[in-house]
């Protein structure tokens, strides 16, 4: 290997022989690899086409686009986004309903199926299980069917169940659906789910 480095304004050396060149008398040429070599290399018949590369968008992106009930944004975003994504870090509402005058948080969802349950937006929904959403994925916090059926969302937890969703989920923060459904005075809701099994 033959390293150049500049000595003087207008002179190189070259340190494996030491030889000074002027600049006006250096000629740089570059190989080529014969053009015959690299036009006569066979493809592989069998070599799997590549697939083109979609970058992945971030989960906030698309809870956001729910959260914002922006159809349009969420069908744009279901095509390069996980649709069972998770954000570990949801941000929050600041809620000032507390009765000791107190500003409460309610955290984001998680994934975008309990964003979409705790809307009880039935239409979204539709589009990330169409997508491959899975409906008994949850957060140890939130589960779409718990978060249904504490919104009073009958439709939505009907939809849940006739997709094979499990019943009897437990949450850390709201127990089962029935329980949520029966404190949130969900009549019909804890009706459906008791026929449907819920214990």
């Amino acid at each position: 290997m033959l390293v150049l480095l500049l000595n003087k304004p207008s002179t190189l050396v070259a340190q494996n022989s030491l030889l000074e060149l002027s600049i006006p008398e250096l000629e740089v040429q570059a190989e080529i690899q014969d053009k015959n070599e690299i036009l006569s290399t066979p493809v592989s018949a069998t070599e799997p086409e590549m697939e083109p590369v979609v970058e992945k968008s971030d989960c906030k992106s698309l809870l956001a686009a729910i959260r914002a009930q922006d159809m349009t944004q969420v069908k744009a975003l279901i095509k390069t986004t996980d649709v069972n994504c998770y954000d570990p870090n949801p941000d929050y509402d600041t809620v000032e309903n507390d009765q000791f005058g107190r500003s409460l948080h309610r955290y984001h969802a998680h994934t975008p199926i309990v964003a979409a349950a705790r809307l009880g937006n039935l239409a979204i929904a539709k589009l990330l299980v169409a997508a491959g959403a899975d409906i008994n994925k949850y957060h140890r916090d939130s589960a779409p069917m718990v978060e249904a059926a504490a919104g009073g969302f009958t439709d939505f937890v009907i939809f849940l169940v006739e997709k094979g969703a499990d019943v009897n989920a437990q949450t850390h923060g709201q127990g089962s659906a029935l329980g949520a459904a029966a404190r949130h005075k969900h009549e019909d809701i804890v009706k459906y789910l008791r026929a449907a099994g819920a214990m």
